[in-house]
């Protein structure tokens, strides 16, 4: 039979370094930072709308003339 604190010990630590929270720490990490790029994204989609409306720019798909 294990020892109660078999968990806690140095060597069964270096054996499992991919524990069940560390998986949720780094995805957890994971989901904040995709957050946090789609905030940004908006905001940034939000200054160029205002910039357009602003500055009265228009934008368009032609290609110019070589």
């Amino acid at each position: 039979m294990a020892s109660p604190n078999r968990n806690s010990s140095p060597t069964y630590r270096r054996a499992t370094p991919f524990t069940r929270l560390g998986k949720e720490n780094s995805f957890r990490k994971y989901v904040k930072l995709k957050i946090s790029f789609i905030i940004i994204l908006n905001k940034l989609k939000c200054l160029f709308n205002f910039m357009k409306r602003h500055f009265n720019l228009s934008f368009s798909a032609r290609r110019l003339p070589p």
